[in-house]
């Protein structure tokens, strides 16, 4: 009780200092937690995360050869890759030992009828289908995972349902799905059907029924394709005139065809399912080995979405470790200061506790008291706060909703914690140990051995060597003289006479 009454009793009579040290204890644990959570999660991003992916990937024609893509130019499919060549892409793979899964993402553009007219912009060319194979894109997916590779964006449905990947239920319904702009337009709702035809002929023609509606929810993948459709040429580039079946649906109506040219001709994406990212790149390889790196590139969507997905802890990393760095070194200097004001300059008082019979240890417990109480106090609230409020400060700095604190940094935030609040205790208990005891008698304000006082100035001790010797010889020469007046007084010892 000794120690902590005084200790509670000093820190009372600096109550500045002690809200100091609270502050600054509880604002280093909050900083250090939330900057160690935004490093933490970004580098789990970038490496544990990022190894579990499981990519899918494309190869699809590259920038040179997209530049030559024209709605109205059907020369252009000439570079579509065919069932044949997948095959031959497939042979590569298996001999650089890849090892992959595939679905079908397959379109060709269709014409309109008088129960299906597209959506059109100012910026939308008034073109004869004819030599734009149609107004409309009939894309289809031969898995959910295809889906996933859309070039024209993600979309949710808003009524009905979405394309189905049953086999056999696709065989013989005729379902697709339709944008909510063009089903405004034409008045069409889920059960209603309407007629498309085929790109090169004009007398074949295709009866669907509407399964379902959608509204797109994200940006294309493609970046020819405009967002709003108000930039597209031509009105099958606009995606809101893209329908949307199964590939099973796609296939038995005649469209998956091959040996063609122009507008039949079916644009066939397959898409790569990979086991990692590993994976992806020694398929990139095999591809960058092969003849079709001279027109074609791979690339991996859902691993370019996992990128940008955290982009912005990317962004700020390198900001929080320099901040986490600040926080441990201004923090910790702070405290250092704050630790050795309360212990350093209190000679007197510890020397005076000692003669009325305090031990060091007692003292050593109240010092170490007064470092322990402020210190922990904002350390434990600190981190009260910082397991709260972690989350929301790392997700607002980094932009994201990624940002998880973990156990781990809670644990470590809190024994690291502990253990500096420890060597601080020992810093102030240090102090109270090694007080010399012959401190008591000496005061601090004691002249040099080395030098002596002369009206009120020190004087060196060569200086006061020679002052000493001259006081000596002035000594000597006093006593020889009165030695002579001595004899001439006394005429006993002067008168030869009486000798």
């Amino acid at each position: 009780m000794f120690a902590l009454r005084n200790a509670w009793a000093a820190l009372m009579r600096h109550k500045l200092r002690t809200l100091l040290v609270v502050l600054v204890s509880l604002l280093t644990v909050i900083g250090t937690m939330a900057s160690a959570s935004v490093i933490h999660q970004a580098n789990y991003m970038a490496t544990t995360a990022y190894d579990q992916q499981k990519p899918f990937a494309q190869i699809r024609p590259n920038a040179s050869l997209l530049a030559d893509r024209a709605g109205d130019n059907s020369a252009y499919t000439d570079h579509y890759l065919t069932w044949d060549q997948y095959t031959e892409i497939s042979n590569l793979l298996n001999a650089a030992h890849v090892r992959f899964g595939y679905s079908i993402c397959e379109s060709v553009p269709v014409r309109s009828s008088k129960t299906l007219q597209p959506v059109m912009s100012n910026a939308t060319k008034d073109a004869d289908e004819s030599k734009t194979g149609g107004d409309f894109t009939l894309q289809s997916f031969y898995t959910a995972e295809a889906k996933q590779l859309n070039e024209w964006g993600p979309y949710t449905i808003v009524s009905g349902q979405d394309v189905s990947f049953n086999a056999q239920t696709d065989l013989t319904a005729r379902d697709a799905i339709i944008s909510e702009s063009l089903a405004n337009k034409n008045h069409l709702k889920v059960g209603d059907k309407f007629t498309i035809g085929n790109p090169t002929d004009t007398k074949t023609t295709y009866e669907y029924t509407v399964s379902g509606i959608y509204r797109y929810t994200g940006e294309p993948l493609d970046g020819s394709i405009a967002a709003n459709g108000t930039d597209a040429t031509f009105a099958k580039d606009d995606r809101e005139n893209v329908i949307y079946t199964s590939y099973y649906t796609f296939a038995v109506t005649g469209l998956d065809v091959t040996g063609t040219k122009g507008w039949a001709k079916p644009d066939l994406n397959i898409v790569f399912t990979l086991d990692s990212p590993k994976t992806f790149e020694a398929l990139k390889k095999a591809i960058a080995d092969s003849k079709f790196a001279k027109d074609y590139t791979v690339s991996s969507p859902t691993l370019d979405a996992y990128q940008q997905s955290h982009a912005g802890l990317d962004a700020v990393r390198q900001n929080m470790v320099i901040m986490l760095v600040c926080t441990l070194s201004i923090g910790g200097a702070l405290l250092l200061l704050f630790t050795l004001l309360g212990c350093v300059p209190r000679r007197e008082e510890i020397g005076n506790a000692l003669l009325v019979g305090v031990t060091r240890v007692q003292l050593g417990w109240q010092f170490m008291l007064e470092v322990f109480l402020p210190m922990f106090l904002g350390a434990f609230i600190g981190w009260i706060i910082g397991v709260f409020a972690s989350d929301p400060l790392g997700n607002a700095i980094s932009s994201t909703q990624l940002v998880q604190i973990t156990g781990a940094i809670k644990g470590n935030t809190a024994w690291i914690g502990a253990l500096a609040i420890l060597v601080f205790m020992i810093i102030a208990a240090v102090r109270v140990a090694c007080f010399p005891k012959m401190a008591l008698f000496t005061s601090p304000y004691a002249p040099d051995p080395n030098s002596i006082e002369r009206a009120g100035m020190q004087v060196p001790a060569t200086q006061a060597a020679f002052a000493e010797q001259h006081d000596q010889q002035l000594d000597t020469h006093i006593d020889d003289r009165n030695h002579v007046d001595g004899n001439i007084d006394d005429p006993d010892q002067n008168d030869p006479q009486e000798q």
